[in-house]
């Protein structure tokens, strides 16, 4: 398996932007392939940092208004958000 990382650096000097994760090949161990993938995740903060930060791509990012910072992921068909 391969992973390859994107932002991590300008998301490290700002951290109210996300970076990004794209995993290739099998995983080792059991197969997970039922296991329900991120969908979308919800970041707010500067709104448009983080609009011109993803628009380089088709990325499932919603941006909220607030302080920085993840506010929802969407896994499958679930909605994670804390309470």
């Amino acid at each position: 398996m391969t992973a390859h990382l994107a932002g991590v650096s300008v998301a490290m000097a700002e951290p109210g932007l996300p970076f990004f994760v794209e995993r290739r090949g099998k995983r080792p161990g059991p197969p997970r392939d039922h296991l329900p993938a991120i969908a979308w995740i919800e970041v707010s903060g500067d709104r448009e940092r983080l609009a011109r930060w993803v628009s380089a791509g088709e990325l499932p990012v919603r941006i909220v208004p607030g302080p920085p910072g993840v506010r929802a992921v969407g896994i499958g068909d679930r909605e994670l958000r804390p309470r």
